[in-house]
């Protein structure tokens, strides 16, 4: 059934797609030789240029063994999300449901289904076994070595100049997905310097770390404050 299966999606790449046929040699086909019956269920692709397998064997062992795979399923920021809402489904791209059983052509929606009555026993059964994942949730930042009072003084500051970039800078922390239960960002006061540094730490490791340094307002002069602006700016800039 394999073979037939194979043979039938060569068949349908030499009637749509008119450039980068190797690809379903290379990968699809490559994949799907490999793994045998284990390679089924999947989504498959299939545009003039290109053909992607959205692959579901193992869905659940790799969900149940990475955190932040986890968190990228429920929070819908993962690469199954990113061919099916909303990107995917352009007149040119024909998407086939592929079993042991052989394949069939399926609509956005219907591949979306599909997705979903994959996904969420998988989710529900994790939740069961474990915790709720959060579908939506911000990455906790802490503050360190500065005040409440002394924190407000630098963003009235700022305002006093008619500039907001502290703020700004410090919001966009909140724009960091999470990628784990303990994920959060700490943020260290440096008054000598008048810069803050920061690191994200995820389960205790440290990712990316960088500084937001202060380039002082126009009646002191500008201020690089060991730090380097292509485009030098008055106020508050991150650097990494």
């Amino acid at each position: 059934m394999i073979t037939e299966i194979l043979n039938k999606m060569a068949e349908i790449v030499d009637n749509t797609m008119t450039s980068f046929q190797s690809d379903f040699e290379k990968y699809d086909k490559e994949y799907i030789t490999g793994e045998g019956v284990n390679a089924f269920p999947f989504l498959w692709m299939v545009a003039p240029s290109h053909t992607y397998l959205l692959r579901f064997a193992g869905f659940k062992k790799y969900f149940f063994e990475n955190e932040a795979f986890r968190y990228n399923i429920v929070q819908k920021s993962s690469w199954y999300h990113a061919y099916l809402w909303p990107n995917c489904g352009k007149v040119s791209e024909k998407i086939y449901y592929v079993t042991a059983d052989g394949l069939r052509e399926v609509s956005v929606e219907q591949a979306r289904e599909i997705m979903r009555d994959i996904i969420t026993p998988v989710i529900a059964a994790w939740e069961q076994e474990h915790e709720k994942i959060p579908i939506k949730s911000k990455v906790r930042v802490e503050f360190q070595d500065i005040s409440l009072t002394q924190l407000k003084r630098l963003i009235q500051d700022c305002r006093y100049h008619n500039n907001d970039t502290l703020l700004e800078c410090l919001k966009r922390f909140h724009n960091y997905q999470q990628y784990a239960k303990n994920h959060k960002i700490i943020v260290k006061w440096n008054d000598c310097y008048q810069r803050f540094s920061f690191c994200e730490f995820i389960n205790g490791k440290a990712q990316l770390s960088g500084g937001i340094v202060f380039h002082g307002w126009p009646e002191s002069g500008y201020q690089a404050n060991n730090s380097v602006q292509l485009d030098p700016l008055y106020g508050w800039a991150t650097h990494t």
